[in-house]
């Protein structure tokens, strides 16, 4: 029923009653990724099942079906009150309801637990500090002033994050006093919290930059990454000097973020140090890209220079990055250059060109190009030149754009299709007979990502494919007892979660799956593996931001590969913490085989991101791999 996003209500009711708990848990969470809302009552009264870990199921399902009925809110808040892990996923659950009173439940316990030495009592304050950002009505410092002054880190973070995330003037002397916390993900997170414009209209600049210069010689390297950022935001050249040392940092992803922060802050000597690192053959490929995207910021002259030299390398990444960055010239300056890259022999290099032509000046007359890259053999080609035909909702394109949408039929991702139905939607307004052209041409897609789009964008009337669910799997049910008995069975009985070992120039991570949180999940990844499919040739970690996440499971290479086949989001109650195993993803529902892992908390992306596993080993290794490095393997691994 997940899987198809349709729930039969009868069974879905019956398993809701059946003798073992850990059906009636699995039910709930079903309801809740579903979305149904004809599961509410049934919900309800499984909150008041005997076994927690049913009410905590039926507390995650009640907040993602984001009910505002006074009834779902004071169940919640009952749940609110224990000390179990349903108490934990009250919260959260409360935050997707977002109403003010839901604010102000989460908020009275918040209360209750400041004094709180209990680790029961510690979690579900923390749980609450998490939950509290994501409400329209956005605490201040005022609200979690005690919070921020706890003697334990592990409230301390929570309360200046949700402070970072509410971004006013107000809440500024509060990170300040962060910076210099005894702990280091206090320090990181309130570095993280100086946004430039809230800092200014509290009148702290000064005081600001004095505080995070000192953090760029932190004894943890996130630290320095993110006073590096926040230093970056100001644009002040008067940082520059404390800045540059930190190109030869003994961290790799300290020195990319520095190369990207002097970009913005500009100042003496920050050209000629940028021009000589992104010139370094020495230095790491991510590292000189870093250096020159900066460089074409503030000297474009000598940028360009050195990205017509990239534009002619043997090696295709260089001629790849070289696009990219290109984005930071003018079009004078970088439109002959980029014309000439999305002619190059290597698609990944076309289409990223493509996708900086596609964000240029929609009065520039890029027509024919256009049309040219939606005749391209690859999809990611078509479908930059798609994203750019979209933006001049010219109503000429009409045709090539029908013509785009019936080649990308035939191709085993389907990149190509949705841009084509965005550019479509687009001239959908210009009095263009788009529906009822695209409708009386093709046949409903089997493809359920493309179904919902075409749902999304073009609309589910009369003569239309209707609604986008239930999605056809082409799956039958013994596939899913595979799963079960494979996957999920065998850690329900107390065995070894499977573990995957990944080989990087810099020593081995291994991973622990969690196929109860995410067993379709970690079922698909598992069998990429052992099919082969991450045997790339030259498989590499596509993209690293520093102090956020590393990611990889791209063919390409570009980050824009992936399987024919898209899986579903198994949405859960874990969070990314540091070192956490996600699902990447181009928009719900859409995940197949690449995978990120956390540098460090990152609560934004809870509940939005599918949580497979976490890093059992290897953290320090995964903090040292640099974007483009290779991944040397891939395997199960017990």
């Amino acid at each position: 029923m997940e899987d198809r996003r349709a729930l039969d209500l009868d069974r879905w009711n019956a398993l809701m009653q059946d003798p073992e708990a850990v059906v009636r848990g699995r039910a709930g969470l079903a309801a809740g990724r579903i979305g149904d809302s004809r599961t509410t009552p049934f919900l309800l009264a499984a909150l008041a099942d005997s076994v927690v870990g049913v009410r905590t199921a039926a507390v995650f399902a009640l907040g993602r079906l984001a009910d505002t009925a006074a009834a779902v809110t004071a169940a919640l808040e009952r749940a609110l009150q224990g000390q179990d892990s349903a108490a934990l996923a009250a919260p959260a659950a409360l935050a997707r309801v977002n109403t003010r009173r839901a604010f102000d439940v989460v908020f009275r316990r918040l209360g209750t637990l400041h004094t709180a030495h209990d680790s029961a009592d510690l979690l579900l304050a923390r749980e609450a500090l998490l939950a509290l950002w994501r409400f329209r009505e956005r605490p201040g410092a005022a609200e979690v002033a005690a919070s921020c002054a706890a003697a334990q880190p592990l409230l301390r973070w929570p309360a200046l994050y949700t402070l970072t995330r509410a971004g006013t003037a107000a809440t500024i002397g509060t990170l300040l006093a962060g910076l210099s916390d005894q702990d280091p993900l206090v320090r990181a997170t309130a570095a993280r919290g100086l946004r430039a414009a809230a800092v200014d209209s509290a009148g702290a600049r000064s005081p600001a930059r004095a505080g995070l210069r000192p953090l760029l010689r932190d004894a943890d390297p996130h630290v320095r990454i993110n006073a590096a950022r926040a230093l970056a935001a100001f644009r002040d050249p008067g940082d520059a000097t404390a800045l540059l040392p930190q190109l030869e940092d003994a961290d790799g992803n300290v020195r990319v973020a520095a190369a990207e922060a002097l970009g913005a802050v500009g100042g003496e000597n920050v050209a000629s140090a940028l021009r000589a690192l992104a010139q370094e053959p020495q230095a790491a490929l991510a590292l000189r890209a870093a250096a020159l995207g900066s460089l074409i910021r503030i000297d474009s002259a000598a940028g360009r220079s050195i990205c017509s030299e990239w534009a002619a390398a043997p090696a295709w990444l260089r001629r790849f990055y070289a696009a990219r960055v290109l984005n930071g010239l003018s079009w004078s300056a970088a439109g002959p250059l980029l014309q000439r890259l999305s002619r190059d022999p290597d698609a990944r290099v076309q289409a990223e060109a493509f996708g900086a032509l596609a964000a240029a000046d929609s009065t520039l007359p890029l027509g024919p190009l256009f049309l040219e890259g939606l005749a391209a053999p690859d999809p990611l080609v078509r479908a930059n030149a798609a994203s750019g035909v979209a933006r001049r909702r010219d109503p000429a394109f009409f045709s090539a754009l029908l013509q785009a949408y019936d080649r990308a039929q035939r191709d085993t991702s389907n990149d190509a299709a949705l841009a084509a139905i965005a550019a479509l939607a687009e001239l959908a307004g210009s009095d263009v007979p788009v529906t009822r052209a695209f409708f009386l041409r093709f046949p409903p897609a089997a493809d359920p990502v493309i179904r919902a789009r075409v749902a999304q964008r073009l609309g589910t009337g009369a003569g239309s494919w209707g609604e986008a669910r239930p999605i056809q799997t082409g799956r039958d049910d013994e596939f899913y007892r595979n799963v079960v008995r494979t996957c999920l069975v065998p850690v329900l009985a107390g065995g070894a979660p499977p573990r995957v070992r990944i080989g990087t120039p810099h020593g081995d991570v291994v991973l622990a799956l969690d196929p109860v949180a995410a067993p379709l999940t970690v079922y698909n990844f598992l069998a990429l593996i052992r099919t082969g499919f991450y045997r790339q040739p030259e498989p590499r970690w596509h993209r690293v931001v520093p102090n956020f996440v590393l990611q990889d499971g791209d063919p390409r290479g570009d980050g824009s590969g992936g399987p024919p086949w898209v899986i579903r989001d198994e949405i859960n109650l874990l969070r990314y913490d540091r070192g956490m195993l996600g699902m990447a993803l181009s928009g719900p529902d859409t995940g197949g085989s690449q995978f990120f892992i956390t540098h460090s908390p990152q609560p934004h992306l809870d509940g939005g991101y599918t949580i497979f596993g976490r890093v059992e080993s290897g953290m320090a290794v995964a903090d040292a791999v640099l974007q483009d490095d290779p991944i040397l393997s891939i395997e199960v691994w017990q």
